[in-house]
């Protein structure tokens, strides 16, 4: 029982914090139609924002609501710079553009971290919470891994709610499917695509300070789970939220699982999941031939 509980459980605390970063992306691909790559600038300063609030001294269990909190307020206002200042520009321009362009804010936001914080990795948030646990079948689970699962189920159903069932989101659907209409109808795009942004921020930082428990923080994890995160787009079908919350419970339960029965393949199974997927359904496992959000 243990062999195979305790690998999925750690699996769906894994693809927990990926879906939080990929579905930013995935909203933005569907509703905006440009990759943000600075979304992996966004995770790394909710590492990192997380952290600071309080140093590095043991931390109680409300102390670690409140540096979450923080890190995602700070990294939504980050995101809102970062929208006014540079990726509003961005929309309009065709090709590469939006994306060379926040591949230059990444490595921005990088290297100012570098200057804060320098090179060397920080140590994580620590709390006697993180190492509690609870007796399933006689397995012993990680209640914090347990909360991951909860904390990205609950953000999955906010944002479908958000989506489906708001005027905000008949707009953004709007927009996803054709803003020029939408513009002429008299919905303000610009100002979907900046609320779009700033959400996508907000949860890529409750991410990164939800994952700074347990790893040691460094300015290349921008990019590490970056990669894995527009993988779970790929996979999971770009502007879809339930694709996107399969996948990356799908991505994480399957690293977890060859990581403890077959570790030299873990690291590619991620791409040889996303390479079958784009040669057999190009679309994702729930996403539509055409753009927009489901």
């Amino acid at each position: 029982m243990e062999s195979f509980l305790l690998p999925i459980v750690n699996g769906l605390g894994l693809g927990a914090v990926l879906f939080l970063v990929a579905i930013g992306l995935s909203l933005q691909i569907g509703v905006m139609r440009i990759l943000n790559i600075a979304n992996g600038a966004f995770f790394m300063l909710g590492a990192y924002f997380a952290v600071s609030v309080f140093g590095d001294r043991p931390l109680s269990v409300p102390q670690i609501v409140v540096a979450v909190l923080a890190a995602c307020l700070l990294t939504g206002l980050c995101g809102a710079a970062t929208e006014i200042s540079v990726i509003r520009r961005l929309y309009d321009r065709p090709g590469l553009y939006p994306f060379l362009g926040t591949f230059a804010v990444l490595f921005i936001i990088q290297g100012i971290v570098i200057l804060a914080y320098g090179q060397i990795g920080r140590s994580s948030m620590r709390s006697s919470a993180f190492n509690s646990s609870i007796t399933l079948g006689g397995v012993n689970l990680s209640v914090y891994n347990l909360c991951l699962i909860g904390i990205a189920t609950a953000v999955a159903a906010g944002v479908s709610l958000l989506i489906h069932r708001t005027s905000l989101g008949r707009k953004v659907t709007a927009a996803a499917v054709d803003r020029d209409m939408a513009a002429m109808l008299g919905i303000h795009v610009r100002r979907v695509y900046f609320v779009m942004l700033v959400l996508s921020a907000v949860l890529a930082g409750l991410a990164g300070s939800l994952v700074s428990p347990l790893m040691e923080l460094n300015p290349n994890m921008a990019i590490t789970l970056l990669i894995e995160a527009l993988a779970v787009v790929v996979i999971g079908g770009s502007g879809s939220i339930s694709g996107t919350f399969v996948a990356s419970m799908i991505v994480g339960i399957l690293q977890s699982v060859l990581i403890r029965f077959a570790p030299e393949v873990a690291d590619v199974s991620v791409y040889i999941a996303m390479a079958l997927i784009m040669l057999l359904r190009p679309q994702g496992l729930m996403g539509r031939r055409q753009i927009g959000v489901a």
